[in-house]
């Protein structure tokens, strides 16, 4: 029988929320918001594909000045140091070398050879990331970075896969990943606390929850019926906004492929507690990476939901209610992500594993000079900063007076 009221509450809160003007608009803004998260991303990525001839012809000028300027030294040289001239042979054959491959990869860019352009790509990057190696040029981009490129476009190579802008392109798979990081999980969570942060409050205002309590239910499977009805609510929302999205970009822009070399962090399923942190970048498919980006991120709606309920169990005023939890959220997220104030303990955080992206592939472990935020960890602290928001919010409101 307890069952059966608990269901009948959270049906009762389903028709409830869509009924509420404020929830239809915060809905349609993050729908709005991420259609010009695609629309800005498109013009970048349209611009930098249009700029790769231009890019090159630099890139080949550039080289070829200083080849001609180098030449011409080593011509006119008088000091007999046999050294010296060593080296500035050396330095011009790499030049030239750079040259000629410049030049492939121009004649493929026009052609639009995709496949010509990655070889010639690969190539021009073995010979910086050797050059650089042996001391011999300098490169305004690690070793790392380029060792990465070098790796990526082999993978595109072998698997027939053509190149994009990871960091840009706005096909369907690469969709799901990239607006999951950047400015989008802000905006994501504070629209759930516009969603949610009102839940317990609202009812209060409008007195309904006087009447709902005059009926044989218990004030916990008020509570459980709201958290479990308004995370299946976020939950089914944030999938129904992707996956129309997933379908409308792979119809005009193309799906991509679900095979696209992705970054991975090995540590994320490490022992958390691990003295060895030393873990590597590996690349997996695109598809096996949204794979594992899903249970993390149910969990933090999941998460954010039950943070919202006990604000709301807090705070009786709605408006005061949404106010401080967007407050409280985007206060952390500038001081973390831009001032850095909590690297040191940002594992326990439950905001620190709204980017997940970033944590799937160790970038937030850099930027944050902490190897304790990985993909276990996370699942940990959003499971247990549900539990303890879910009791305190069954306590509080079991205690809380309602005139």
């Amino acid at each position: 029988m307890g069952v059966n009221k608990v269901g009948a509450l959270i049906l009762f809160e389903f028709k409830k929320f869509f009924k509420r003007k404020k929830n239809l608009i915060g809905i349609l803004l993050l729908i709005v918001f991420t259609f010009i998260y695609i629309i800005l991303n498109n013009s970048i990525d349209s611009k930098r594909i249009s700029s790769e001839k231009s890019s090159c012809n630099l890139a080949i000028e550039s080289v070829t000045n200083a080849l001609n300027s180098l030449k011409e030294e080593y011509k006119n040289d008088k000091s007999g140091d046999t050294s010296k001239l060593n080296s500035m042979k050396i330095i011009i054959d790499s030049y030239e070398n750079q040259l000629l491959l410049l030049n492939e990869k121009s004649k493929a860019i026009a052609s639009n050879d995709w496949r010509g352009k990655l070889s010639a790509q690969i190539k021009l990057d073995k010979a910086t990331a050797l050059g650089i190696s042996e001391h011999r040029i300098a490169s305004g981009e690690s070793l790392q970075k380029i060792q990465n490129r070098i790796d990526i476009n082999e993978i595109l190579l072998s698997k027939n896969i053509k190149p994009m802008y990871s960091d840009t392109s706005m096909t369907s798979y690469n969709f799901i990943i990239l607006s999951s990081t950047s400015i989008m999980p802000l905006l994501l969570i504070i629209i759930l606390f516009l969603l949610a942060s009102d839940s317990v409050s609202s009812e209060v205002d409008e007195g309904t929850f006087k009447i709902l309590l005059t009926q044989p239910i218990s004030r916990s499977k008020i509570i459980i019926s709201k958290i479990i009805s308004y995370s299946f609510i976020c939950i089914l929302l944030v999938a129904a906004i992707y996956l129309l999205f997933f379908i409308g970009l792979g119809l005009t822009k193309g799906f991509g492929s679900p095979y696209y070399p992705t970054a991975y962090y090995t540590g994320n399923f490490a022992n958390i507690f691990a003295s060895n942190k030393l873990y590597n970048k590996i690349f997996i498919d695109a598809q096996s990476f949204i794979f594992y980006m899903i249970p993390i991120y149910i969990l933090l709606i999941i998460a954010v939901v039950s943070m919202s309920i006990l604000v709301s169990t807090l705070i009786s005023n709605s408006t005061g209610a949404i106010c401080f939890s967007v407050i409280v959220y985007t206060t952390y997220y500038i001081f973390s992500t831009q001032l850095k104030l909590f690297e040191g303990f940002a594992q326990f955080v439950p905001f620190t594993y709204s980017n997940i992206p970033s944590i799937l592939n160790g970038t937030s472990i850099s930027q944050l000079e902490n190897p304790n935020i990985t993909y276990a960890m996370g699942i940990v602290v959003l499971t247990i900063t549900t539990f303890i928001c879910c009791i305190l919010s069954l306590t509080l409101f079991k205690k809380k007076d309602i005139y």
